[in-house]
């Protein structure tokens, strides 16, 4: 499960880069326009399934195990 997270969540960092021009690392420190409709509902669904994760694991195993994962989809969330 962690695993197919994490996958979804580089996928989704991967559109939303090839959508705007703005690296993974860059996403939220940079002005960026509205996210395109595809990338955008993959966003949202990205969203959901983290979380429908931490709704399952609980907040702490989440942030253990899914840290830099979680803190990527807040960041998509924002650029959304």
């Amino acid at each position: 499960m962690i695993e197919e997270l994490r996958k979804q969540t580089e996928a989704v960092l991967a559109q939303v880069r090839d959508a705007t021009g703005i690296s993974a690392r860059s996403i939220g420190s940079k002005p960026c326009k509205n996210l395109p409709a595809p990338a955008s509902a993959s966003v949202t669904v990205l969203a959901a399934r983290a979380r429908d994760f931490r709704m399952k694991v609980g907040d702490e195993v989440a942030v253990y195990e899914f840290l830099a994962e979680i803190e990527a989809v807040e960041m998509l969330l924002l650029v959304d």
